[in-house]
């Protein structure tokens, strides 16, 4: 067990959009690259990995030497992403033998076809 590990906690969503302002890769956690020789990214799911790529580029333009290892719980073994992980030097699976059919968005029937059964609305003050 090891003690005294910076941690740093940001959620991330594809094509670096945020839920608000603190879930950025703020100048806080980049200043503290320069003492941290390894970075371990923790997520749920890997489907096509973009989300992942897309932070750990991030991460390696404030440090290009940092290691960065990906662990999570869940990622189909058979969808390559050797194209988008340039910038991971490992990624640790849980799960990998769960297929997921991963569709482009031409591929998937109109709204209009298959409707929602549900619609979710937030109330603002």
């Amino acid at each position: 067990m090891a003690t005294s590990i910076t941690c740093h906690c940001i959620a991330t969503r594809p094509g670096g959009k945020y839920h608000d302002a603190s879930e950025i890769l703020s100048s806080e956690i980049v200043d503290s690259l320069d003492t941290c020789p390894h970075v371990y990214l923790f997520t749920d799911v890997v489907a096509t990995g973009s989300t992942c790529a897309d932070v750990a580029k991030r991460i390696k333009t404030a440090d290009p030497q940092v290691r960065i290892t990906v662990g999570c719980l869940i990622a189909d073994k058979d969808i390559d992403r050797s194209d988008l992980f340039s910038e991971i030097d490992e990624m640790i699976v849980g799960c990998s033998s769960l297929r997921m059919p991963i569709l482009e968005g031409t591929s998937v029937p109109d709204s209009n076809y298959i409707p929602s059964k549900y619609l979710f609305t937030v109330a603002c003050p």
